[in-house]
């Protein structure tokens, strides 16, 4: 029997243990003898994470290779399972290194994942039939079409399929923003972006506020992976999207900055940092990257006074942050 597999999601848990975990210091953390200020710390990192997990492939799809013969354009057979439980093959192995230089840094990290099918019992919908030859089968005489039960159960052997992969952390975001010449919308689901024209006529109200801490995306990215977003969120958020990247009105642009950070704040459910940090701010502020670290968006003509009466000393212009390659 000869089929296709298809899958739309695959939900593994982890369980990771370091064994090893180097810290290898180039400037300790220190202080001014004569001023007492804090001098930045300059260093890098690396561990090794190993352990053991379990998972579920949802939304199975499988069909046959072959085509129906009463309807060409059809598999000769088709098969939708609701959930397959995965476990592990091997021990999983993860590898993560980075490091940081005042406020600015990076990190990787690099995963090797091992899983199979257990023995099990799986139901499925159905839809089509499968070909009984005789001179395969011999319990019968014949060769003849089997219609299948629109639902039914199979038993799966140990190993039926097996999955191998080798990742990185994060979404592919980085990568493709090191590729590009300008302003990129980055698309998750294939992986695909597209160079636009981003120059709003407003933009030297626009400025870029380290908040003076580092966060982990990676940890951010697995957690936000266990949220079900639906349909309608997805096409709210895509569509804020695409005006912001077009929009020349500042009003509208901070009345979609603030409509984009309720939804995701909704969605993830953590409070917007605007209301968490800087109630009285006289503009709009919009997360960057994982929400509560790193870098802020913050749109306020008097945006760089206000940040740094609050103890911020990192702000950035957006046409000094914004990189645009030679042609």
């Amino acid at each position: 029997m000869f089929f296709y597999l298809k899958k739309e999601s695959i939900y593994f848990f982890r369980i990771f243990g370091p064994l090893i975990f180097l810290l290898p210091f180039l400037n300790a953390q220190g202080f001014d003898p004569v001023t007492g200020e804090r001098l930045d710390s300059n260093y890098k990192y690396f561990t090794i994470h190993a352990g053991m997990g379990f998972g579920t492939l949802e939304k199975f799809y499988a069909e046959s290779a072959f085509s129906d013969p009463d309807n060409p354009s059809r598999p000769l057979w088709t098969a939708n399972v609701l959930d397959v439980k995965t476990a592990n093959k091997f021990p999983q192995i993860a590898l993560k290194f980075g490091g940081w230089k005042s406020w600015f840094g990076g990190e990787m990290e690099m995963s090797y994942l091992g899983h199979k099918i257990p023995e099990q019992i799986v139901y499925y919908d159905s839809y089509g039939k499968i070909l009984i030859d005789h001179n395969i089968h011999s319990l019968t005489d014949t060769t003849f079409y089997f219609t299948i039960e629109p639902q039914d159960s199979v038993d799966l052997p140990e190993s039926f399929l097996s999955f191998n992969s080798f990742s990185f952390g994060g979404s592919g975001y980085d990568i493709a923003c090191s590729l590009a010449k300008g302003p990129i919308i980055y698309e998750t689901k294939n992986n695909i972006y597209n160079e636009i024209n981003f120059d709003p006529p407003f933009k030297e109200k626009l400025f870029f506020v380290y908040l003076n801490k580092k966060q982990n995306s990676k940890i951010e990215v697995d957690r936000f992976k266990n949220i079900k977003v639906d349909k309608e969120t997805i096409k709210s958020i895509n569509s804020i999207t695409e005006i912001i990247s077009k929009t020349k009105n500042y009003d509208e642009f901070n009345f979609l900055i603030k409509k984009h950070e309720k939804i995701i704040s909704n969605l993830i459910n953590k409070t917007c940092v605007k209301n968490l940090k800087f109630k009285d701010f006289k503009g709009e502020i919009k997360s960057l990257g994982a929400w509560g670290g790193d870098f802020i968006l913050a749109s306020g003509i008097n945006s760089p006074s206000y940040f740094e009466s609050k103890g911020y000393k990192t702000i950035v212009k957006f046409d000094d942050m914004i990189y645009r390659k030679e042609s």
